[in-house]
């Protein structure tokens, strides 16, 4: 048994959920364990090492919209060889009645956390069994929040086999829902280049169409980890500002709105799959510096469970000045004349006497050139006076 590192940066988790090694590099998980993730920040704790990942890949039909958790199955392909001996898959259908222990890293308490430690359920039947899947119920300790991705153990032909995938429970613990790994063994071996250990060693069957209608429904209520929990009952989180395809500054204001029947534990915003920033109450706005280009903002939000919802949008971010807009009284107005101007701004007015002046420009009245006119005449008279003197 591992655990699943999800969310993870620097070897610390966000949450995460268990796991079992079924092969020289495969780990047998659940789909929904691996949703909210990417392969940059998911590893695998064994043995007190942590590793790394080089691919994960849930079931095509998992549908985390879907009432029932059908198909809820995935792998992590590890880069290298696991240190453990891997778990024998079992080849055969499970039984009603057969007697199974579960195996998970999962809570012990409904009020306590997710304990970190590898624990065994024992004591513990086969119920209803359907194509892909089947119950277990009526038992005190059964899957809780942290057992998603682990394992249904059952002893068959003298060898302990790998029965099915614990995907999710009940609130109470007294119903698990299981998908057989049988009812996988086709796309199991494609997706893991038949890395998977099965039991009796037998050539896969051949896939014989999809299976029949599935008759056992799910156990109401949460789920067993982290985003295990029916669609209805995870966070809805909407990124409101910006927008969708928005261009931005490069100093982005972002505000989220979360809606949620359960309260919410943290609300944490990511720029490219890098951790930014969190907060844990409303409201819930953001500020990130971001280089020039497209970008994508993702936000989730957590629950007092664990249960995380996602949401985010693309933007584009540019450098762009900011408009401020032109004050009053420097805003640009048109040329006026006044009546009594002869010509516009900055040209030269010739004014009606009343020694006017345009508006940027200069004026000349034409009580300035009746100045020049009697000084002409004053000369003039100056000059004649000799010659009235000469004639007498």
């Amino acid at each position: 048994m591992v655990k699943v590192l999800l969310d993870a940066s620097g070897g610390t988790a966000t949450y995460y959920c268990s796991g079992t090694v079924v092969g020289t590099k495969t780990v047998l998980t659940a789909a929904h364990c691996i949703e909210l993730t990417t392969l940059s920040k998911t590893l695998v704790e064994m043995n007190g090492a942590v590793h790394t990942v080089a691919r994960i890949v849930r079931h095509p039909a998992w549908n985390k919209s879907a009432s029932a958790y059908l198909n809820d199955i995935g792998l992590v392909i590890l880069d290298n060889v696991a240190p453990v001996t891997p778990q024998i898959a079992a080849a055969s259908a499970p039984v009603a009645g057969q007697a199974i222990k579960l195996v998970g890293f999962g809570r012990t308490d409904p009020n306590d956390g997710a304990s970190g430690r590898n624990k065994h359920s024992s004591n513990m039947t086969v119920g209803n069994v359907s194509a892909t899947h089947y119950v277990v119920d009526g038992y005190n300790g059964n899957a809780a929040n942290g057992d998603s991705g682990g394992a249904a153990l059952a002893t068959i032909g003298g060898s302990k086999q790998l029965l099915s995938v614990i995907s999710t429970s009940s609130t109470d613990w007294q119903r698990s829902f299981h998908i057989r790994v049988d009812a996988f063994r086709s796309w199991l071996d494609s997706e893991s280049g038949n890395n998977v250990q099965w039991a009796g060693g037998a050539p896969p069957p051949q896939d014989s169409g999809p299976p029949p209608a599935d008759t056992v429904q799910p156990p109401p209520g949460d789920g067993a980890a982290p985003g295990d929990s029916a669609p209805a009952t995870k966070p809805n989180v909407a990124i409101t500002v910006p927008s969708e395809g928005a261009t931005t500054p490069l100093a982005v204001d972002i505000h989220v709105t979360v809606t949620h029947d359960k309260a919410i534990r943290q609300v944490q915003l990511y720029v490219d799959d890098t951790p930014v920033n969190s907060l844990s109450q409303a409201p819930y706005r953001f500020f990130a510096q971001v280089g020039p280009g497209p970008h994508v903002l993702r936000v989730t939000a957590r629950d007092e469970r664990d249960v995380i919802g996602e949401g985010s949008v693309n933007i584009t971010a540019s450098q762009m000045a900011p408009d401020f807009g032109v004050p009053p009284d420097l805003q640009m107005q048109p040329p006026t004349l006044d009546a009594n101007a002869g010509s516009g701004d900055g040209g030269v007015g010739v004014g009606d006497g009343t020694g006017g002046v345009a508006k940027g420009g200069c004026a000349v009245g034409n009580g300035g050139t009746q100045g020049v006119a009697v000084l002409v005449l004053l000369l003039m008279l100056m000059l004649m006076l000799p010659l009235v003197r000469r004639r007498r």
